[in-house]
């Protein structure tokens, strides 16, 4: 398994850097993936930028890499963007964390009717997003927004695509649509899906039903397999 460490955004551009990681970072190469000097890593900035590298020292719990080869990212894909009607605080981050590894473009939170008050903090939110990162060697983080309401979101990339997922859909005389692929909208209720008025106004703004299981979903499972169905690669 690829080793992946984050170091500071601020870091030049260049090869043959010497980088003292910081010490949560130093910690989680000599502690946890047990790293000596002569290991080959990938550094991350976090932002856009990774590069292949090499510890080469290990001295009071501290870890000094050097930027050996500057990466190039993988070719950039279509952007899906996802409007989730507010989940509980565990479920946004299972769902932050996996739409991160899939590639969202953008997750947004949307105030509905049977939204969650409570969201995690920004903290966590970086946290999570971070780690997703690091597992899946994402170049860049999603962009993760807030809508307070769901016409509002709706406005959002208008001109794209919008599928949502809807409980109605189990209704055998429900029409409901295929999955576009990218560039497209990705809506889902929140736990408890959405209300009549909610239904209305999504179809009134264009957006469609899909069904992608003949069960009810939690909010997180039915988001990332909406998503993962409308990717190609």
């Amino acid at each position: 398994m690829t080793t992946r460490v984050f170091v500071d955004e601020r870091t030049p551009d260049g090869e043959g850097l010497r980088v003292q990681l910081s010490p949560q970072e130093s910690h989680y190469a000599l502690r946890v993936r047990r790293l000596q000097p002569g290991a080959s890593l990938i550094a991350m900035d976090g932002r856009a930028r990774q590069w292949a590298a090499t510890v080469l020292s290990q001295e009071s719990r501290k870890c000094l890499i050097s930027l050996d080869e500057i990466l190039n990212p993988p070719s950039p894909t279509a952007p899906v963007f996802l409007l989730v009607g507010r989940p509980d605080a565990a479920a946004c981050l299972e769902l932050l964390t996996g739409a991160c590894e899939l590639g969202v473009h953008m997750i947004a939170f949307v105030d509905t009717a049977r939204s969650q008050r409570h969201s995690p903090s920004p903290e966590r939110v970086a946290r999570t997003i971070q780690a997703a990162m690091r597992q899946c060697g994402r170049f860049s983080p999603p962009d993760v927004r807030h809508f307070a309401s769901l016409e509002e979101a709706l406005q959002f990339e208008s001109h794209l695509p919008c599928v949502f997922g809807d409980l109605e859909t189990r209704d055998e005389q429900v029409e409901v649509a295929a999955v576009p692929s990218p560039p497209c909208r990705v809506a889902v209720g929140p736990e408890g899906g959405w209300t009549r008025d909610e239904r209305a106004l999504l179809s009134t703004l264009g957006a469609t039903p899909v069904q992608v299981s003949p069960w009810v979903l939690r909010t997180p499972t039915a988001a990332l397999a909406i998503v993962a169905k409308s990717l190609v690669f």
